[in-house]
């Protein structure tokens, strides 16, 4: 949104936190829209490939990743780019198991975007806040963490719920943090970023 030009370094990771390629720049021209794709973001052609993005700019930007399903788009969401990690944050929504017929899933990912490792905690509740799991997990440095909420190595079964909610809460530096939500069909998909308290 600025008047003149600027520049962004994007610097694409694994999942292990480990370089994909070296950062790269692009400039972004004055009161314009960049879009990247793929390759564009550093990524390897033709593969799978499982990580974060860090972006870092000359002057303020706004931005969007979209992702789905590449080849016929049947399912895709879009999440804004977060500008600052934090060690307390919430998301007002899980949805899990079968209910009314329906097959939900909620996932989560979090980033250790630190130099050192730190401990991620995450507590799943019920609607009426009661904790239905909750489990720790030390994240080394560059490392992002995925699961589907019922996959948390320590979590343990989870009932079939509507409405409920996650906080997570990290030590040793802030994290950044997003959900996914869907059902098992993929007829819908939502990627929803963390909420400060």
């Amino acid at each position: 949104p600025n008047s003149t030009a600027a520049t962004a370094t994007i610097s694409p990771y694994r999942a292990d936190g480990s370089a994909v390629t070296a950062p790269f720049q692009v400039t972004v021209p004055a009161n314009q829209v960049l879009t990247l794709r793929d390759t564009e973001l550093g990524l390897p052609s033709g593969q799978s490939t499982e990580g974060w993005l860090h972006v870092n700019s000359t002057q303020p930007l706004f931005g969007c990743l979209t992702f789905g399903n590449p080849l016929d788009n049947h399912y895709m969401s879009t999440l804004p780019l977060q500008r600052q990690s934090a060690s307390d944050l919430y998301f007002a929504q899980v949805a899990n198991g079968n209910v009314g017929g329906v097959d939900f899933f909620t996932g989560i990912a979090v980033v250790n975007p630190n130099l050192v490792p730190v401990d991620v905690t995450i507590p799943v509740y019920g609607s009426d806040g009661t904790l239905y799991g909750s489990a720790t997990r030390a994240l080394a440095a560059g490392e992002k963490y995925v699961r589907l909420i019922q996959n948390i190595e320590g979590i343990g079964t989870l009932p079939a719920q509507a409405s409920g909610y996650m906080h997570v809460t990290s030590t040793g530096g802030g994290v950044f943090s997003f959900a996914l939500f869907g059902d098992a069909a993929l007829n819908f998909l939502s990627a929803v970023p963390a909420q400060l308290p």
